[in-house]
């Protein structure tokens, strides 16, 4: 009901002094350095997606049962994301975590292409961290290519 009650009908307000110059932006990750207001990515843009495309998500959101990332992912209106610390390490096991093993190993031959120079090294690296079943994965996927 909040959501209904703040929701303002699109465009400026009369009055708005500053339509011709710029316009307030409300949520800066998307359209930044655009005119026009962007419909963003705030916890309340999600909501009102969610009530127009998937109320049954929409209801467990307001329920408590999900959090509006989580019921926008589940719809397919996001994509999931992570954040990953820069260190090598930390970042692989974040990263095998998140991934199912098909999609992990093609994101090591996507990384190990990004360095067509240095497959050598990029070799060596993977003999001292992996054992041979895990060899054998990647160098059959890396033949499937």
């Amino acid at each position: 009901m909040l959501d209904r009650i703040v929701l303002r009908q699109a465009g400026a307000p009369e009055k708005n002094q500053r339509i011709d110059s710029e316009q307030i932006i409300v949520d800066n990750i998307h359209n930044y350095d655009k005119i026009k207001r962007p419909t963003g990515t705030s916890k309340q843009a999600g909501l009102r997606q969610l009530r127009k495309k998937n109320p049954e998500l929409h209801a467990k959101v307001l329920a408590g049962e999900l959090t509006v990332n989580a019921a926008m992912v589940q719809a397919g209106l996001r994509i999931k994301q992570v954040t990953v610390f820069v260190n090598p390490l930390r970042a692989a096991t974040k990263l095998e975590k998140t991934f199912q093993e098909e999609d992990f190993i093609e994101l090591v031959a996507l990384l190990m292409s990004a360095l067509p120079e240095e497959k050598e090294i990029v070799a060596e690296k993977f003999k001292q961290v992996l054992d041979e079943k895990q060899l054998k994965k990647i160098k059959d996927f890396l033949a499937s290519l």
